[in-house]
Formats: structure tokens, C-alpha cells, sequence
């Protein structure tokens, strides 16, 4: 869908609030020392994730020999940065048979590129189907369907396709979704616009041969619903906003600005599309996204432009200890970095994410983090991730879901993937995350739901490692769940046999309570003939998520004492 919420911002800039987040960077360094998220609120009143006082219950106890890996499935990454650079990864294997992938995998690249920008989900799906359906222009609530006469201009009534079940797809789904979209369709759209105009003028003129016609006679035209099909009823609807447009009640202006200004505009907006064209990242690369068995692309150089944003959340779950600008939260943790997201508003490939996960798996990740959601979830490919995510449950491991943050109600607009695969299977080894701020308020732009959100976890004004030995605090979901990440991996660290489904269980069952807190929300309301709006209200925080609290990792370290290990 659209780009993740959240904004980066360098040492020295001021305070900032925008719909990408919230960046505060002029607050004294001292209240930030290793970052407000490790405080507990049983002993500051500050609503972190009580990390230190996790790490004073586990003194004394033994470690695991070996480092717990974690995969962060998204962005690039400085493995040279200062924070980091002993908690990444080294694949054991790389070297061997030609192997490169010493510290994960690129999976926007080759040997001589690197993808900074992809396209969008709804773009690709719209030129993936565009030959099958783009003839379509109007779907009425009849059941009927309407193309144009490329000559005439006039409607053509077409035959439903067998798929009809595809083609509402491609009208509700795809289209809503795609940018590129809406310059190709806007001109046929619009010539039936004028073909119901034009129409309208004669039959006007026809009946009112000697008036001066007026936008008033124009809609009278369309008040008796027995007289209006139901085509001509959902074309009005376009017609009208036109005639709204131009200000005038006299309809020989509005004829004028048809011809003179909109349907130029049209014109020039459709060349544009065609200059635009079908997304071609994919052949820079060599690859065909749409085949599963095709693997023969990708690179190792993960410092990409995103760089940033990975670094951050490499630092929140395992930077140094040991002093320093901040502290991570394990310490004996290996972080694997497979890239599938590009830019801020691209929206990574299922293919992509769907081999990321495998290779994670197989590299013997034992805790996975996911990038971005997106709301257009297609089929067939949607089921490649939901099989990796499969294959990560069969093999015991554990994935955390940043689930964005746009505002929404997650049971009203769904966001993929999710807990739930498409074919309503429960996986049990996926927990669902959003960000919550020092004060125990769920951050304003997070989703939430009571059933699709498990928890939330700090997530806004989170100092952490960025690029070039830089530091940056940044806000969103993607921060929480690295918050939540880095909990398990120092859990999985003195108890590695505890089962993903136990993991969630745990964090679940040992969060700050905030149920019964009222607290201010921001979110999308939906009213019957309206676009949906945002709008601020009051909720209980149960009414925000699963768990009705906010991660509390010393909690769940003393609790994980009394599980017993499954055979």
C-alpha cells in the first residue's frame, strides 16, 4: 500500500511533525542515554519495555553458546557502523561454490545495479491484467458492463468475463490501489462522460428550444430514478463533479470548459501514462518477478540508499552494550540483512519476500522480522508467502509483523500478511505489532485492532544507530517491532527451546496493562455515501489490541523461568 509511516531525521534538525511520523531531535541527550524504551514503568513512570531490568533478572544465568540470529526481511544496512558492526551476521558458508552472500542477500540488484526505487503493487497488478480488463470502463449495480466506441465515443455494452470474480478484482481492488492506473482510464472514462452530455444537451434543446439552459436543467434530467438506468445513474455521478468544477450555473460554460479544458487535460494526462508505461525495474535486474523458480539475480551489497532505516533497527535489537551513543537490546545476537524494499513509497515484491523468508530459514535464522505490510495482497503470489510462513512455523521460527501506520482499523481494512493466511489458516508463530509512545499511548498514526494486533511496544522517538557513524531517533511500527524482536532474541538467548507459539504466548501474557486507560486515537471513520475521513476519538486501549498493554520484556524474561520445554 502505501509507504510505511515513519520519518528519519539527523542530530541538529528541530522538532517535526508531519503524516510520516514524528521526529524530535533538539531533546537533551541525557534523557535518551540508551534510549527511554529500556526504562520500565514500575520504576520511572515512563512507559519503555523495562529491558534493563531484564538484563539484571538474567545476571548470573548462562547464555547460549551460540548467538541467536535474527533476519530483518526490508531494508539496507552499514555493517561497518560502530553500533553494529559485532551483532552482524557472517554467513559460514559464503565463500564456498562461488557463494557471496556474506552478511545476507540484495534482492534489488546484481553485479552493476542496485534498485533504490520499485514500483508499486498496484501498478504491477494493473499492467499484469490491463490486456484482459482495461476494455472495461463501467461496471453497473445491474450486472452489466460498459466499454467505449474508440470512434464514436459512444457505450458499448460488453459481455461479463467467465472470471467475474477476477474482474471485480482488478475494478475494486487493483485500481483503487494504482496511480498509473488512473491516467490510462481517465480518458475513456471521460469520453463516456461527454457522450452523457452531449446527450443530455440534445435532449435539453429538444425540449427547451428557446431557453438560455442552465446546470439546473442539466441534473433535473437525472432526478426521477425510474428514468435513469443504472448506467446512466453512475455516469451522472462523474458528470456532475465536472459541472461542480466549473463554478458556473450557465451550461454553455460548462460545455466550453468540456471541451477547451477537460478533455485536453485528459488527453495530455493519458499521453502521460503512455510515457509512464508498465514498470521495468524487474528487467534491470534480470528477473522475472513472476516466477518463482527463476532465483538467478540479487547481490550482496547491502548498503543501499535505505541503508538508514535497516541500521536503525539493527541498532534497536542488538547494538553494543557496552556504552556508547545507545544500547541494543541482546547482546548475543547475529543480525542477517536480506533487502526487499526500496524506496519510501515503493512497495516490495511477494517473490521477493516470499525467497527472503526461505533463505532466512534455511540460514538458520531463528527469529525473522518482516518490512512492510501492504493492503493489496494478490493471488497467485500472496501464496508464496504464505507457504514461507509456513515453512518458518514447520522449522520453529519466529516472525514479528510491523503492521504500519496509516490509522486504521485493521478488522475494517486488512493489512498483509498478516497472522491469519488468506485462506484463514492461523499461523502460530507470528506475532502482530504496533507502536506506542513514553507516556503509554498508542502512537496517533498506528493501526489497531482488538483481534489482528497482538501488542504494542515503544515505538516513537527511538534513538538508534543510522549510517556513516551516525545516530538518528525515528517513530513508527517498524521501530516497536524491532523492539519486540530484540525482546525474544534475549529471551531465545537463555532459554532456546522455548516454540514461537510459546514466544507470543509469553510476550502476550506479560505486557504493562493499559486495558482499562482511555486513550486519544486517531483514526479512518466510515460513513454510508462518504469518503472515509480521519477523525480523533476515545478508546479504551483493549479496544486497540489483542493483549490490551504494551511489551514489558522483564515480565516475560521471569515468566519464560516457569515454562516447561516441549518435547
Amino acid at each position: 500500500m502505501r509507504a510505511i509511516i515513519l520519518i528519519v531525521s539527523l542530530f541538529l534538525l528541530s522538532c517535526a511533525a508531519n503524516r510520516t511520523g514524528r521526529v524530535c531531535n533538539d531533546v537533551p541527550a541525557e534523557r535518551y542515554e540508551g534510549g527511554w524504551h529500556h526504562l520500565s514503568p514500575d520504576d520511572t513512570g515512563v512507559y519503555g519495555a523495562a529491558i534493563d531490568n531484564a538484563h539484571a533478572a538474567a545476571r548470573g544465568m548462562r547464555q547460549s553458546r551460540r548467538p541467536v540470529t535474527v533476519a530483518l526481511i526490508g531494508y539496507g544496512i552499514d555493517v561497518e557502523h560502530e553500533a553494529i558492526e559485532n551483532a552482524i551476521w557472517v554467513n559460514p558458508r559464503a565463500g564456498r561454490s562461488g557463494r557471496r552472500d556474506m552478511h545476507g542477500w540484495n534482492f534489488l540488484g546484481n553485479d552493476t545495479v542496485t534498485l533504490d526505487r520499485i514500483s508499486r503493487e498496484g501498478d504491477r497488478e494493473y499492467f499484469r491484467l490491463r490486456d484482459r480488463y482495461d476494455h472495461y470502463v463501467i461496471l453497473t449495480g445491474d450486472g452489466k458492463a460498459y466499454g467505449v466506441d474508440p470512434v464514436t465515443g459512444a457505450p458499448v455494452e460488453l459481455e461479463i468475463p467467465a472470471d467475474r470474480e477476477e474482474l471485480d478484482y482488478f475494478f475494486n481492488t487493483v485500481l483503487p490501489e494504482s496511480v498509473t492506473a488512473e491516467l490510462y482510464r481517465a480518458l475513456p472514462l471521460s469520453r463516456l462522460v461527454v457522450w452523457l452530455m452531449r446527450d443530455a444537451d440534445r435532449r435539453m434543446r429538444e425540449q427547451f428550444p428557446d431557453r438560455q439552459l442552465t446546470v439546473q436543467d442539466f441534473r433535473a434530467l437525472f432526478r426521477n430514478p425510474e428514468q435513469v438506468t443504472p448506467f446512466e445513474k453512475r455516469l451522472f455521478v462523474f458528470a456532475d463533479l465536472m459541472v461542480s468544477i466549473t463554478g458556473s450555473e450557465s451550461w454553455d460554460d460548462v460545455l466550453r470548459y468540456m471541451d477547451m479544458t477537460f478533455m485536453p487535460f485528459q488527453e495530455r494526462e493519458y499521453q502521460r501514462g503512455l510515457r509512464i508505461g508498465p514498470p521495468r525495474d524487474r528487467e534491470l535486474i534480470g528477473d522475472d518477478p513472476y516466477d518463482l523458480d527463476d532465483r538467478d539475480y540479487g547481490s550482496p551489497n547491502l548498503m543501499a540508499e535505505n541503508a538508514g532505516f535497516g541500521s536503525m533497527l539493527a541498532g534497536i535489537i542488538g547494538a553494543d552494550r557496552r556504552g556508547g551513543r545507545m544500547r541494543g537490546i541482546s547482546d548475543n545476537v547475529r543480525i542477517m540483512t536480506l533487502r526487499v524494499d526500496a524506496g519510501e513509497r515503493d512497495e516490495s515484491y511477494t517473490k521477493d519476500v516470499a525467497l527472503a523468508i526461505r533463505y532466512a530459514v534455511d540460514n538458520g535464522a531463528q527469529i525473522i522480522q518482516l518490512g512492510k505490510t501492504n493492503t493489496l495482497y494478490p493471488r497467485p503470489h500472496s501464496q508464496w508467502v504464505d507457504d514461507a510462513l509456513r515453512y518458518a512455523e514447520s522449522k520453529g521460527v519466529l516472525v514479528v509483523i510491523p503492521m504500519m501506520d496509516y490509522s486504521y482499523d485493521l478488522d475494517i481494512q486488512p493489512f498483509y500478511p498478516r497472522r491469519h493466511t488468506r485462506d484463514g489458516r492461523e499461523l502460530t508463530n507470528v506475532i502482530t505489532v504496533a507502536a506506542s509512545d513514553s507516556l503509554g499511548n498508542s502512537y496517533k498514526w498506528a493501526n489497531f485492532s482488538a483481534t489482528q494486533l497482538d501488542i504494542f511496544a515503544p515505538g516513537v522517538e527511538i534513538l538508534s544507530s543510522h549510517t556513516d557513524g551516525r545516530y538518528a531517533f525515528a517513530s513508527g511500527s517498524a521501530f516497536a517491532a524491532a523492539v519486540v524482536t530484540g525482546t525474544a532474541a534475549l529471551i531465545k538467548d537463555y532459554y532456546p527451546w522455548i516454540t514461537p507459539a510459546q514466544m507470543r504466548k509469553l510476550l502476550m501474557d506479560n505486557v504493562t496493562p493499559r486495558g482499562d486507560a482511555e486513550v486519544e486515537k486517531q483514526f479512518y471513520f466510515y460513513a454510508e455515501g462518504q469518503a472515509p475521513r480521519i477523525i480523533t476519538d476515545l478508546f479504551l486501549f483493549s479496544e486497540l489490541s489483542a493483549s490490551g498493554g504494551i511489551l514489558n520484556a522483564e515480565r516475560a524474561f521471569k515468566a519464560a523461568a516457569s515454562l516447561r520445554r516441549q518435547q
